[in-house]
């Protein structure tokens, strides 16, 4: 698991978009990986290219209980802003033992999709 890990970060941070037929497809097939870190990493690799494939993703992500910090970011890159309902809902529940960085990650994404 460590490895596709390692590769999905390398495909969005290590990898210019210009490259996007040689991974485009990879991250395609990493959506559906079990390994939740994989699939954000994928998810967020699209999103920053603006690929319309990975909004069904996204989606499915957003209704999850606790989408990481990864899925809020990927839905800021990708810009569509009929998710800020999606994201908005996780202000609920949220208390004094809520991780400032995931907070932090949910509001940059509703300013980004605001």
């Amino acid at each position: 698991m460590a490895n596709k890990v390692l590769l999905a970060r390398l495909a969005i941070s290590g990898i210019k978009l210009a490259d996007d037929a040689l991974i485009y497809p990879w991250l395609v097939c990493r959506l559906r990986d079990p390994d939740l870190d994989t699939r954000c990493e994928a998810l967020m690799g699209l999103a920053r290219r603006k690929a319309p494939s990975c909004k069904k993703h996204l989606i499915h992500e957003l209704k999850s209980t606790e989408p990481t910090s990864l899925v809020f970011e990927a839905a800021a890159a990708l810009g569509d802003h009929s998710l800020l309902p999606l994201v908005e809902t996780h202000y609920t529940g949220i208390d004094a033992d809520t991780d400032p960085g995931w907070l932090a990650s949910l509001a940059d994404a509703c300013r980004a999709l605001s």
